[in-house]
């Protein structure tokens, strides 16, 4: 079981719903510090002060050099990509999606000595058609784009992804906690709904409650999907 207590976590998107509530759950976890990046000039807006150290980087996916910097600054043995971008404007989500995704594993690469376990979240999709096909491709190609890092640099990246039924932040959270103690890196997990189960996008083995199983699985949750890259 992978331990978060004092360690370095960075988090993106953490302006987001999500992103706040893994901020004060991470708390209780005692870490020796948590870092925040974004760009839209958010901040965390739970008590920090219960943590050692807070830092919150106001920095754009597509800036490299100064992800790096804070990298090398920080350190993170863990890292958690919330951050994407809905836009139905292809180049803007492509820039963010894609190329962010890609800026922020070159950064990991760069300090990859220390990092335990890095995991890109798939959010529930939401909005227009046309955003929805726009934001559909681009982060099936940042999850591409971390398996491509897995096996050309061996970083320990997972993928987590939820069903668009019955989801919501308590259990996203829950995902999220459970892949990073027990995840390993090459893998990707789905989340699926307590009535629908498991969404049969890939061919897979499906664990419930009641598997025996000799593979990581997340605690916590009633059904998780596990697929090899």
């Amino acid at each position: 079981m992978r331990q978060l207590s004092d360690k370095t976590i960075l988090i993106t998107g953490a302006y987001t719903e999500q992103g706040q509530s893994l901020l004060d759950a991470l708390v209780a976890y005692h870490p020796f510090c948590i870092v925040s990046i974004d760009s839209r000039g958010e901040t965390w807006q739970g008590d920090s002060g219960s943590t050692p150290w807070y830092d919150n980087y106001y920095i754009s996916l597509g800036d490299l050099d100064a992800l790096i910097s804070v990298f090398r600054l920080r350190r993170p043995a863990i890292v958690v990509h919330l951050a994407q971008d809905y836009s139905d404007n292809p180049i803007v989500a492509f820039e963010h999606n894609c190329r962010g995704t890609f800026n922020l594993l070159m950064a990991v690469e760069a300090v990859k000595e220390t990092a335990e376990a890095v995991l890109l979240y798939k959010q529930n999709l939401i909005g227009s058609e046309a955003t929805l096909q726009v934001a559909e491709a681009t982060v099936a190609a940042s999850q591409n784009i971390a398996k491509g890092f897995y096996f050309a640099y061996g970083l320990p990246v997972m993928t987590l992804g939820v069903d668009k039924v019955d989801n919501n932040t308590s259990q996203s959270i829950q995902a999220i906690l459970g892949v990073l103690e027990n995840g390993t890196g090459g893998m990707h997990y789905e989340m699926g709904s307590a009535r629908d189960g498991i969404m049969p996008v890939w061919d897979s083995k499906v664990y419930d409650d009641t598997s025996v199983v000799n593979a990581p699985r997340p605690k916590g949750i009633g059904r998780v999907r596990i697929v090899n890259y």
